[in-house]
C-alpha cells in the first residue's frame, strides 16, 4: 500500500487508490485464507492491514469512519470478506465427490457452512452467486446500528 501511495504521490486520488487496492492488494492479503478458519487473533491480524488502507486514505482511525468509508467505497470489512470467500470456497467443494478436499468437506465442513449461514442470515438453499447480498445486508445492519450510515 505504501508503495502504491508513493507512486501515485497523493492520497487525493481516492477512487484510483481504491481500484488498485481492490484489484491488487486485497487479493494478495486474502490469498489462500478462504480455506482456513481463522482464530480471533488471526482475524485481528488480518483486520489491521486491511483497515490501514482506509485509515491512510481517509486520514482517520475512528472505527465508525473506517466502517463508513468501507461501506460507501463498496468494500466489505475484512472478516466479512474472509467469511464470504470461505463460504464460496466451501460451496465449491459440495459437488466434489472425488477429491480428498471434497471428502474432508463432507466429514468436517458442513458445520462451518451452517455457522456462517446462521451468522449472516444466509438460507441453506442460497446459491453461491447470491451470497454477497446476504453479507452486504449484514454489514448494512451493523453500520446502521452503529450510527455509521446517514442517508
Amino acid at each position: 500500500m505504501n508503495a502504491i501511495l508513493a507512486k501515485i504521490g497523493s492520497a487525493d486520488a481516492i477512487s484510483l487508490i481504491l481500484a488498485i487496492v481492490k484489484s491488487n492488494c486485497i487479493p494478495v492479503l486474502m490469498y489462500g485464507l478462504a480455506a482456513c478458519k481463522l482464530s480471533t487473533a488471526q482475524q485481528k491480524a488480518l483486520i489491521f492491514p486491511y483497515n490501514a488502507v482506509f485509515c491512510k486514505i481517509f486520514k482517520s482511525y475512528d472505527k465508525t469512519i473506517v466502517m463508513s468509508s468501507q461501506f460507501y467505497s463498496g468494500f466489505l470489512p475484512a472478516v466479512h470478506a474472509h467469511h464470504l470467500a470461505t463460504l464460496r470456497f466451501l460451496h465449491s467443494l459440495k459437488p466434489d465427490l472425488t477429491s480428498p478436499a471434497g471428502a474432508l468437506f463432507r466429514y468436517f465442513g458442513q458445520d462451518e457452512v451452517e455457522d456462517l449461514n446462521e451468522r449472516y442470515n444466509v438460507p441453506p438453499s442460497a446459491l453461491p452467486d447470491h451470497l454477497k447480498r446476504y453479507f452486504w445486508d449484514h454489514f448494512t445492519t451493523i453500520c446502521e446500528e452503529s450510527g455509521g450510515l446517514s442517508y
